[in-house]
């Protein structure tokens, strides 16, 4: 499988932009659910 020189830096590039969109979401994913347990847990604190 032969790919034009010029095409294989483009390709990595996109690829890296992917992988960098994903890791900023997962974060931002990891972020929220975090946000929510600790909701969770104060309000079961406040109903005790």
């Amino acid at each position: 499988m032969l790919i034009p020189p010029i095409k294989v830096p483009l390709f990595v590039l996109s690829l890296r932009k992917i992988v960098c969109i994903i890791c900023y979401f997962a974060l931002r994913f990891q972020t929220k659910v975090t946000e929510i347990k600790y909701t969770l847990l104060s309000l079961q604190k406040q109903r005790q």
